[in-house]
């Protein structure tokens, strides 16, 4: 009996200290909005106040984003992080067969910033969403740490930086010095994926495992550096680090950390497509790509990768002195339907020169003269505005992306009208 009692007031105990927690996690307040209708997410505080928005109150559609890099946690999360914050992730903990799960339908916008110290364990499905059936971008997740376990109701568990099962968008985003483990399905972006899933123009260097070492287990190991379990849908642009995980996934490539410290990796990146920023010889270096565009802009020149020069930036203003030059060519182009329009490839003096000034120049038109700006290559036919994020405005980063396909992949750089 005296055992009994015991028993039933440690479990009492419990009780009690995890309504405690849960009341911790609404003692936030809603964070403001901006013009477009998105919460704007600034602190820890405001990252819990999110997750309680779409798990308590199921609103599916959510939109937010970061002012700033939010530390969730301090240090680098481990399995052995005791008493650090955990995160419940945006659609909650269970799974889809037992209905604990909410869909994300939203969207999350990082705006080149990160979150540090995400602590999510002892849950059936970790990552930042559950179940992700929105868009998760322009974010980086740093020093965390995923964990989920098997749920007895269906036999499955799994975990993800981004997303524990994505069947929406995951888009130019990475996640650095960050483990992700479970007792069965973990990926790197996202555990599992869909048919109708996109990933594109991320990178990881995460340590991916499963836990399960027993062969004799009625559980399954699966572990990879991108998506690993199902069809993970549309997958292009995407980089995994060598030593770390290797990846099945035929779109991805790996790098190691020599090419991610060098530059290569982030030219890559924003070759295929991404908006990465990275100090290689001017300000304080970074060992990995950014998408904060207060770093710098990454070229190729004479055999290596650079900033070109000390001190180079993003900007939307022409340097006083071009930072490169690279030889191209000046000439005019029919465009289709039989309409004629004149290009310029460079300055107003038609020099043979393309040079970051002359980006900048360019930029200028398109932004002041409602020019359009496509990429011709001379292999094809095939023309992309430079609009890589589609929201509808060219941005210096624009232009600088289309001014490294000129110079490394040999395209025409035309102006039409």
């Amino acid at each position: 009996m005296k055992k009994s009692i015991k028993v039933l007031l440690a479990g009492a105990i419990t009780a009690i200290a995890g309504v405690v927690c849960a009341i911790s996690l609404f003692a936030s307040t809603a964070p403001s909005k901006d013009s477009d209708d998105y919460y704007v997410i600034k602190s820890k505080d405001d990252l819990i106040w999110l997750s309680n928005e779409v798990n308590q109150n199921k609103n599916q559609y959510i939109k937010a984003k970061l002012a700033n890099d939010i530390v969730f946690n301090s240090g680098v999360m481990t399995s052995g992080s005791t008493g650090a914050t955990v995160w419940v992730p945006l659609g909650g903990t269970g799974t889809t067969n037992n209905g604990k799960i909410i869909n994300f339908r939203g969207v999350i916008d990082g705006q080149g910033h990160t979150i540090s110290g995400l602590y999510c364990t002892d849950t059936y499905l970790a990552g930042i969403v559950s179940m992700n059936l929105g868009t998760i971008r322009n974010l980086g997740v740093v020093n965390s740490y995923f964990y989920s376990k098997i749920d007895p109701s269906d036999d499955t568990a799994f975990s993800g930086s981004f997303a524990a099962q994505n069947q929406g968008v995951i888009e130019n985003c990475y996640a650095i010095n960050t483990k992700v483990d479970g007792e069965y399905v973990c990926g790197g972006i996202a555990a599992m994926g869909d048919p109708n899933a996109r990933i594109a123009n991320c990178y990881t260097s995460c340590d991916v495992s499963s836990t399960l070492a027993s062969s004799a287990s009625k559980y399954r190991k699966y572990a990879d550096a991108i998506c690993y379990y199902g069809d993970c849908g549309s997958v292009s642009n995407v980089f995994w680090e060598e030593g770390k995980k290797t990846s099945y996934i035929g779109a991805a490539a790996s790098y190691t950390k020599a090419m991610a410290a060098s530059g290569a990796l982030c030219y890559n990146l924003n070759k295929g497509g991404g908006q990465y920023y990275q100090n290689v010889d001017s300000g304080q270096k970074d060992q990995y790509p950014v998408l904060d565009p207060s770093h710098s802009a990454v070229m190729y020149k004479d055999g290596s990768y650079t900033n070109g020069g000390s001190g180079s930036v993003v900007t939307t203003e022409a340097p006083t002195q071009p930072t490169t030059e690279f030889v191209t060519e000046t000439t005019t182009q029919s465009q289709g339907g039989g309409q004629t329009g004149e290009f310029i490839y460079g300055s107003a003096n038609a020099e043979s020169k393309l040079t970051a000034s002359d980006a900048a120049l360019i930029l200028q038109k398109v932004l002041n003269d409602g020019f359009k700006m496509p990429i011709e290559y001379r292999t094809s036919n095939y023309q992309k505005y430079i609009d890589v994020d589609n929201d509808g405005m060219i941005t210096a980063s624009d232009a600088l992306l289309v001014l490294q396909k000129v110079l490394d992949e040999n395209v025409k750089f035309p102006v039409e009208k």
